[in-house]
C-alpha cells in the first residue's frame, strides 16, 4: 500500500493552473480535515462561487479512478461534511466512510460542533466588546449573497467578541454552533461592523491609510475573514494560523501589547 502523506495532491488543470498540495491538518481512522486556501469551493453547493468544480467533486474524481493516496487514506468515498465558503481560508472536514458522516452529521446538527472565524472592522467604539446576533440566514435568490429573512431563513446565531481594538480597526472573533452559507459576514454587517473589504456586506472597500503605510506595498491579498478554529466533539481543537500579513499589522501597531 502506498505510503501516506501529510497532504493531498492534485495534477496540474483540476482545480488550478499549477499542481496543487492541500496540507493534512489532522487525521483519524474515520476523518480527515484539510487546510482549505481562499479561493476554492470545498464543497459544491449550488449557489454562490460554489456552483462550480469543487475540491470534494476532484477528490471523488481521484477515488473512482483508484488514486493509491486515497486508498492510503482508507477512505470509503469521499463524504464532505463541512468547509468555509469559496473566498474563505479554513479547515475541509471529511469523514472516510458514511458511519462517520452520519455521526458527525448528527453532532453537528445537535450543536456539538463550534466553528470560529476572525476579522477586521473599521473602530465601532460604541459596540459592546462581546454581542450575539440571532437573525435567520436565508440565501439571496438572484444574487450570490445571504438576508436575512424571517420567512425563508434558517435559524443561526453568532456570537462576537471583540479581541483587540486597534489604531484604524477593531478584531474580532465569532463563534457558532453551526455554520450557515456567509453567516458571520452577514451577521456581522447586520450587527454594524461588516469586515472590512467585505463590499458584498457592506465594508470599507481600502484599507485604513495608517495601515497602508506599514504594509508592503506588493502585499499579498488582505483577506476579509478566515477560519480560525474547528471544535469537534471529544476532540482538540483544529487550528488555523491567522494570515500572516494580519499578524504583521498587529505587531506593528501594537509591538510591545497582545499579538493575535
Amino acid at each position: 500500500m502506498k505510503r501516506k502523506l501529510d497532504f493531498l495532491s492534485f495534477p496540474a488543470g483540476l482545480l488550478q493552473e499549477e499542481p496543487l498540495r492541500l496540507d493534512i491538518l489532522r487525521e483519524t481512522d474515520d476523518w480527515l480535515a484539510l487546510h482549505k486556501p481562499a479561493g476554492l469551493a470545498a464543497i459544491r453547493r449550488g449557489y454562490g462561487k460554489e456552483k462550480h468544480y469543487s475540491i470534494g467533486d476532484a477528490l471523488q474524481g481521484e477515488y473512482d479512478r483508484g488514486k493509491p493516496q486515497l486508498q492510503a487514506h482508507g477512505f470509503d468515498g469521499i463524504h464532505s461534511l463541512c468547509a468555509p465558503a469559496y473566498e474563505v481560508e479554513g479547515i475541509y472536514l471529511l469523514a472516510k466512510n458514511p458511519a462517520c458522516r452520519r455521526s458527525l452529521r448528527e453532532a453537528m446538527g445537535s450543536g456539538q460542533f463550534s466553528f470560529h472565524y476572525q476579522f477586521w472592522s473599521a473602530p465601532r467604539p460604541e459596540l459592546p466588546d462581546q454581542l450575539e446576533c440571532h437573525l435567520p440566514v436565508a440565501r439571496h435568490r438572484q444574487e450570490d449573497r445571504a438576508l436575512v429573512s424571517h420567512r425563508t431563513g434558517k435559524k443561526a446565531t453568532t456570537l462576537f467578541r471583540r479581541l483587540h481594538a486597534l489604531p484604524g480597526g477593531d478584531y474580532w472573533e465569532s463563534t457558532s454552533p453551526f455554520d450557515r452559507w456567509h453567516q458571520v459576514r452577514l451577521h456581522a454587517a447586520e450587527s454594524g461592523f461588516p469586515p472590512l473589504l467585505d463590499s458584498l456586506y457592506g465594508g470599507a472597500e481600502e484599507l485604513p491609510f495608517e495601515w497602508l503605510k506599514i504594509l508592503p506595498r506588493r502585499q499579498p491579498a488582505f483577506p476579509s475573514l478566515y477560519q480560525s478554529t474547528l471544535l469537534l466533539p471529544d476532540e482538540p481543537p483544529l487550528t488555523l494560523p491567522p494570515p500572516r500579513i494580519w499578524k504583521k499589522l498587529q505587531n506593528s501597531l501594537t509591538p510591545s501589547k497582545h499579538s493575535i
